[in-house]
């Protein structure tokens, strides 16, 4: 894969991202994404709780902290245990609002990167395939969502990464079956700690 094209589309969209973006990076410590609803700050909660949980011995997806005393079921709700153990570093310095901001901000990028090497065994040239990657990773979907700050549904990784896999088992098989279900096991697991 030439890095060079990939390092260009990546700085791209990041720069797409961060100008979306542009009003909440002064504050991205004390202010969500999400101004039309308070969703953002129940993502907010629980990319603190996994951190929190694991360090205190609690369970990860089910806590008494929220409707006490009968607790909520993380499976049941939107914990995003995924998203919450990546960005846990920044959780961990510069608090929970911050690791969701940025979160916020790259998961256009991610998406649009996700489809942009998934469409690799589909389109050689990379321009389209970026161009691809651009209008998936900021589709008025995308851009509705950041708007009501559903964490959850601006990592649209799986999309790609089916595709892929359709490709791979339908188009063009693979001589290992096994192993592309096995990738594909791992992408649906991935998907539900992002989005149950």
């Amino acid at each position: 894969m030439p890095w060079v094209p990939l390092a260009l589309t990546v700085a791209a969209y990041l720069a797409g991202s961060l100008a979306l973006h542009h009003r909440l990076l002064p504050q991205l410590t004390t202010a969500t994404a999400g101004w039309t609803s308070s969703d953002s700050y129940q993502f907010v909660w629980w990319i603190r709780w996994l951190p929190w949980s694991v360090v205190h011995g609690h369970d990860p997806l089910f806590t008494s902290y929220l409707h006490a005393p009968f607790g909520v079921n993380g499976m049941w709700n939107t914990p995003v245990p995924v998203l919450a153990a990546l960005f846990a570093p920044v959780t961990l310095t510069a608090g929970p609002i911050a690791a969701y901001n940025v979160a916020v901000v790259l998961g256009p990028v991610v998406s649009g990167l996700a489809l942009a090497v998934a469409l690799r065994v589909w389109v050689e040239r990379w321009w389209p395939r970026a161009l691809a990657g651009l209008l998936y990773g900021f589709s008025p979907f995308v851009i509705a969502h950041t708007s009501v700050g559903h964490l959850n549904l601006l990592w649209a990784v799986l999309p790609p990464v089916l595709l892929w896999v359709v490709h791979a088992l339908l188009v063009a098989p693979d001589p290992r079956p096994w192993w592309i279900g096995a990738l594909a096991g791992v992408a649906f697991a991935v998907q539900t700690g992002i989005y149950t």
